[in-house]
């Protein structure tokens, strides 16, 4: 399995601490970070970190594109293994690159809150859902604070503490729409992808 994270503001993180972190927490549960590797834009078929970033300037609030990296941790335990891409870069701009190379998340985790938001929200009618509708490649499940987006219905109580905040979060999943109420874009594009 490959997780993919990504976060920019956090200026204590960086890909030696992270695996410093990371070794610290997996080997409690017996888990290992058996590798460490440095991954170029050209993974994702981009050509610069540039790309990784939202054009709109508004968007790149506490950017900035010459730190920007990517690092892959592979993590192992009984002979399976997961692989962890850490992203220094800007969260939709990233989604975006994963949608384009037909990277579809089966959970997606968002975060709305810290310093206001910064340039927009991940819930409901987000640039984030517009880019999932467009790719049509809806995660299977939404684990966020705030609204889900359209066609999701919840399916656990809020739960835990999180983040800076400590803010509840709750699990929603996608709705299937039976064919007879298939009469808009949205219901189509859901049926078409987990038909």
């Amino acid at each position: 399995k490959d997780f993919y994270y990504s976060d920019y503001l956090n200026l204590d993180i960086n890909p030696y601490n992270l695996l410093n972190a990371l070794r610290n927490y997996f080997n409690k549960w017996g888990y290992k970070v058996s590798e460490q590797i440095n991954i170029t834009p050209s993974y994702f078929n981009e050509t610069s970190w540039d790309s990784f970033w939202h054009a709109d300037p508004c968007a790149r609030f506490g950017s900035d594109e010459t730190l920007s990296f990517c690092t892959k941790y592979v993590i192992e335990k009984n002979g399976k293994i997961w692989n962890l891409f850490y992203f220094g870069t800007e969260g939709i701009a990233t989604y975006e690159i994963l949608l384009k190379n037909k990277i579809n998340l089966d959970v997606l985790v968002t975060q709305d809150h810290g310093l206001g938001g910064c340039w927009t929200s991940f819930c409901n009618d987000s640039k984030l859902e517009e880019l999932a509708v467009d790719h049509k490649m809806l995660p299977k499940m939404i684990l966020s604070g705030d609204e889900a987006w359209r066609n999701y219905e919840a399916a656990s109580d809020w739960f835990g503490k999180f983040g800076m905040h400590e803010g509840n979060r709750k699990l929603f999943t996608i709705q299937i729409i039976p064919s007879h109420k298939q009469n808009n874009p949205q219901a189509l594009i859901q049926m078409e992808h987990y038909g």
